[in-house]
């Protein structure tokens, strides 16, 4: 599939043996048609250009499943850069001045590794029976851990490596690399997910903060995740319908990322049916094309 968010939501449910699969309310509007182009959208820009800012109340997980995930992901995090800044000394040929940064670095590394864990020891609780005001007080004291960047760029004429590098906070940007950290990456995704499978049984699950958060994104990709009723379809479709025939277009729905599902290669679902069954209502025999 050309979504890769599909694979995302896909795992999500193996792995945590929940449906992901929202139950959005559903409104009906007659006007003219806007364009059904829900698939140009993707649910990792939401938080693109945003600081991976753990001191926000607004990016607090909110029950013991998105806060694992939070702590799985910023542990893989703070162990990758430790594994990295030990190794890549060991594999490269370094300056004198780029094998002493390395040096300080690691020692920092080791220490940023250290305080998250003492965080997370006092957070292990809340994985089982979750503690809103406990995850409150105890994340912003992640939110600055010291971190790094650097690039391997390329080996100058003698050998030696050419690096980019500086020191960062977990909180803060990068510059050097054109992404967002890994670990933001995957807590915001999941984050997403879940705040969508419980607002949708329940708005309270979420927490006041979030759930604005959610609310305002959720409102704007409104405007691009909808389906249609009795039109021509936007795509081509094998079978025949329209006044000339004794077919009409019941429903077209678009891939949608807020739903979940994927039509083809993001393409749409067009379901049809027999105009005489339609005067009787009845659906028993209700056809289906993918667009293309």
């Amino acid at each position: 599939m050309s979504a890769h968010w599909a694979g995302i939501y896909g795992a999500y449910a193996t792995k945590f043996k929940v449906s992901l699969l929202p139950r959005w309310p559903i409104r009906i509007e007659e006007g003219q048609l806007r364009p059904l182009n829900a698939s140009s959208r993707n649910i990792d820009a939401v938080w693109r250009g945003e600081k991976p800012d753990l001191a926000n109340p607004e990016n607090y997980p909110f029950d013991p499943l998105t806060l694992s995930a939070l702590l799985d992901s910023l542990e893989e995090f703070f162990i990758s850069q430790v594994k990295h800044i030990c190794r890549f000394p060991t594999m490269k040929k370094l300056r004198e001045h780029d094998a002493v940064w390395m040096q300080q670095t690691k020692v920092m590394a080791f220490q940023s590794l250290e305080e998250f864990y003492k965080v997370e020891s006092l957070l292990v609780n809340c994985k089982y029976r979750f503690d809103h005001d406990a995850v409150a007080s105890l994340l912003p004291k992640i939110a600055n851990l010291p971190t790094y960047e650097d690039q391997y760029l390329k080996d100058d004429d003698e050998g030696y490596c050419v690096l980019e590098y500086q020191r960062s906070s977990l909180s803060e940007m990068p510059t050097l690399s054109p992404s967002l950290p890994r670990w933001w990456a995957n807590y915001t995704s999941m984050l997403y997910w879940h705040s969508i499978n419980a607002y949708t049984k329940d708005p309270s699950n979420l927490h006041s903060a979030g759930r604005r958060k959610m609310e305002r994104i959720w409102r704007e990709e409104t405007n691009g995740f909808h389906g249609a009723m009795g039109h021509a379809p936007e795509g081509h479709i094998y079978t025949l319908y329209g006044p000339n025939t004794d077919t009409e277009v019941l429903l077209e729905l678009p891939t949608s990322q807020m739903q979940g599902w994927v039509w083809g290669d993001t393409y749409s679902l067009v379901l049809t049916i027999k105009r005489e069954a339609l005067s009787r209502g009845d659906f028993s025999n209700v056809t289906y094309d993918i667009t293309n």
